[in-house]
């Protein structure tokens, strides 16, 4: 006898089996899906290695950028008698890329190439920008910035300069007290000369 299948029997042998192949299909969809991002994974891990190996370290890059600004401001001194206008473009450019210790040493450096040049109020600015960056030779920059202030005959700020760098240090630096005592002198032989000129000029105070 052959076994009798009803309609609804057929019926859910079909939904069943529809349903499988849904499930299935399913499956597989989940199977290249996860290929797919494994596959991106791995290509993403490749080209971050890549780019790591091809790509030099934080530390190799610092390194060589101190290297580069340790040899601008060593050709920037030898050059400062030779040729300062180079000595110049030097000390700007390692100003401008190096750290707070090669800036405040450029500046030093920058300020005596100014000096040289008869360009004293550049020099004055320079080396008070030294001082503000806290430079470790506290009285030469005190000192040459007083005899700036002196060149352009204003012998009282470079009377308070010295003074400013007397007080900085613990033992007075002789240097400086030589330059204020000389400072000092200067203003008086500047005054008495301006007395000297008032007298001879006025026929009102002569003897």
């Amino acid at each position: 006898m052959y076994p009798c299948v009803t309609v609804y029997e057929m019926h859910k042998e079909n939904e069943s089996g529809a349903f499988e192949e849904t499930i299935s299909s399913q499956k597989n969809a989940e199977h290249k899906t996860v290929e797919q991002m494994t596959t991106k994974q791995l290509t993403t891990k490749q080209m971050a290695t890549e780019q790591t190996i091809n790509t030099p370290s934080n530390n190799s890059r610092n390194l060589s950028q101190i290297n580069r600004v340790n040899a601008l401001y060593t050709r920037g001194c030898l050059l400062t008698k030779v040729c300062p206008l180079q000595s110049l473009r030097d000390l700007s450019m390692c100003i401008c890329v190096g750290n707070k210790k090669y800036q405040t040493m450029a500046f030093v450096q920058r300020g005596l190439v100014f000096y040289q040049s008869r360009k004293y109020t550049m020099a004055i600015h320079d080396f008070q920008s030294a001082l503000k960056n806290g430079y470790f030779q506290l009285p030469d920059v005190y000192r040459l910035l007083g005899l700036a202030y002196i060149q352009l005959n204003l012998s009282t700020r470079a009377i308070q300069t010295y003074t400013e760098g007397i007080k900085c240090q613990t033992i007075p630096d002789v240097k400086l007290l030589l330059c204020r005592a000389e400072a000092y002198y200067y203003s008086n032989e500047k005054l008495l000369c301006m007395i000297n000129h008032v007298l001879s000029k006025s026929n009102y105070l002569r003897l």
